[in-house]
């Protein structure tokens, strides 16, 4: 029998599913227990018998993570199943204004619920500015603008942003 305990079951997107794999009544030794194949792939390690396993959570959605934990000794040579689920939720992005002046440096704050900076903010049509949450977007063209947010080395997207840019009068 395993025992799959997780601190949180909601994790948010970019951020790791951790929990820890704890086999009962196995009569082996730490160094008798294996982690076999899981999905998705995890990382992991063990500490005073217990499998430490943690799981990057890149799509948004439910998530399955299945996985076996092979047991051999002098007595015992089986394998057993485990399983969990989780939830991947996307960040929610936002900006403290949304209406922008075209050709002019507009200050803006860009936060990103549950998520600390450094990200990445792009944009066509704007030239952006500035780091952490505070940044001046001087927009090039009149009309809807919409900058996308991602992680700072822009492997995951945390959505995007849409403003409203208007002709200075």
């Amino acid at each position: 029998m395993v025992i799959v305990d997780a601190p949180s079951n909601y994790v948010m997107k970019g951020d790791t599913f951790r929990a820890k794999i704890i086999p009962i009544n196995t009569r082996c030794w730490q160094d008798q227990i294996t982690l076999g194949k899981t999905s998705p792939v995890v990382k992991s390690y063990w500490e005073n018998g217990i499998l430490n396993i943690a799981s990057v959570a890149n799509k948004s959605g439910f998530v399955s993570l299945s996985g076996t934990i092979n047991l051999k000794s002098p007595t015992i040579d089986t394998s057993l199943d485990f399983s969990t689920t989780y939830v991947v939720a996307n960040p929610i992005v936002s900006a403290y204004s949304t209406a922008l002046i075209m050709d002019m440096a507009n200050p803006v704050e860009i936060s990103i619920a549950g998520i600390a900076p450094p990200f990445t903010i792009k944009s066509d049509d704007v030239t952006i500015e500035g780091s952490g949450v505070k940044y001046k977007l001087t927009p090039h063209k009149p009309g809807p603008l919409k900058v996308n947010v991602s992680s700072a080395d822009g492997s995951i997207s945390y959505g995007s942003i849409d403003f409203m840019v208007y002709e200075k009068k």
